[in-house]
């Protein structure tokens, strides 16, 4: 029997760099979400 442990990150997006807010729109950033 074989213990895995799965980890987890977790990404807070603090200042626009996964999604852009523009007004009442939010703008995802594809680019940077890819290279995560």
């Amino acid at each position: 029997m074989t213990n895995e442990l799965k980890s987890i990150t977790i990404f807070v997006d603090v200042d626009d760099t996964f999604v852009r807010s523009y007004g009442t729109k939010r703008i995802p950033i594809t680019a940077t979400i890819e290279h995560l």
